[in-house]
């Protein structure tokens, strides 16, 4: 009998928990993909956290080959515009300076806007860095320029020509070999430092997203694993297409032996086709909505979890007055 009421006062209370998991039509606009051509259904059958895990660890497998690719033909950029091992640490420094100044807004940033969206837009600017630091090759050239010791000058130096000397005299470019070592240093330096900007949000703001949107812990910890065990083929993948490109001429067109003392392997190549696989799996990324379909977010579990408390509390306290019911009526009845 006290079950059978319980049950009647139960039935005239709104159901404020189906309210949380089926949220109004407002939330819908998070749901959707940021452009409106693709809200057909065929296409919203695509916004599932499979696609978008796959689609962030593809991302982590490209960053992984690029950086391990750049270490594999450092030597070769190295000789073909003369860099000092400084110079060289200071490239690569350039990536973590980036990373390390803009993480914090980034993600700050990142995490009031689409996620996806904003870490596609910092891939594209990742992706465009990589490109500059390939431009030199489109500027100067494969071929290295003849040079010469100097007296004053304790490594080599291009030469510069003089009508009224005797002997070529080295250019003074603040200790770089020859202008374009200078330009390529200042480009591949500004490069690195896009590369690491735009990469800083993508891991924070890919671990939070998978987490906010998976219906079980126990998935979003073997996604958030996935996403770091598998990086570790595309640093494999780096090492063998850098050892595929040091064994092609700089200059595609030129006929020269890599056992050519002049040789210089096309150390730009790897750059592009990364940078263009980098670019292109960025852009599905720009699709996917605020928040995956089905999935409820933080602010709707703390306020699931007070609903849960107050129908708890009120059931308790309608129990209570029923048993004072029935304690009053008498026995007879």
């Amino acid at each position: 009998m006290v079950d059978s009421q319980l049950q009647v006062e139960n039935q005239k209370q709104p159901n404020a928990t189906t309210n949380i998991l089926h949220p109004p039509k407002s939330l819908e606009t998070d749901e959707a993909c940021c452009f409106k051509p693709c809200h057909s259904v065929a296409l919203q059958r695509c916004a599932n956290i499979s696609l978008f895990v796959f689609n962030f660890v593809t991302v982590m497998v490209v960053v992984s080959s690029y950086s391990t690719y750049q270490i594999g033909v450092l030597t070769t950029i190295e000789q073909r515009f003369q860099f000092s091992s400084s110079y060289i640490g200071i490239i690569l420094a350039f990536n973590d300076i980036g990373s390390v100044l803009f993480v914090l807004i980034l993600v700050y940033v990142g995490a009031k806007t689409r996620k996806p969206a904003f870490m596609s837009y910092g891939i594209q600017v990742s992706a465009f860095g990589m490109f500059l630091t390939a431009v030199p090759q489109f500027l100067y050239g494969g071929k290295i320029k003849h040079l010469v010791k100097s007296g004053e000058f304790t490594g080599l130096c291009a030469l510069q020509y003089n009508a009224s000397a005797d002997t070529p005299e080295c250019e003074d470019v603040g200790g770089f070999a020859n202008y374009e070592s200078k330009i390529t240093f200042t480009l591949m330096c500004v490069g690195g430092f896009l590369i690491g900007s735009g990469l800083s949000p993508f891991y924070s703001l890919g671990v939070v997203y998978i987490d906010d949107n998976v219906h079980h812990k126990e998935a979003a910890s073997f996604y958030v694993g996935l996403s770091q065990a598998i990086p570790m083929f595309g640093m494999m993948i780096g090492f063998f297409i850098a050892a595929l490109t040091v064994l092609l001429p700089a200059d595609l067109t030129d006929s020269i032996s890599p056992s050519d003392p002049d040789f210089i392997g096309a150390w730009w190549l790897g750059v592009v086709v990364i940078a263009g696989i980098y670019f292109l799996s960025a852009i599905p990324l720009t699709f996917f909505p605020k928040q995956l379909p089905g999935a409820i977010s933080k602010t709707n579990v703390i306020e699931l979890k007070e609903i849960e408390q107050i129908s708890e509390a009120h059931d308790v306290e309608e129990a209570e007055k029923l048993f004072e019911k029935l304690m009053k009526k008498p026995k007879g009845i």
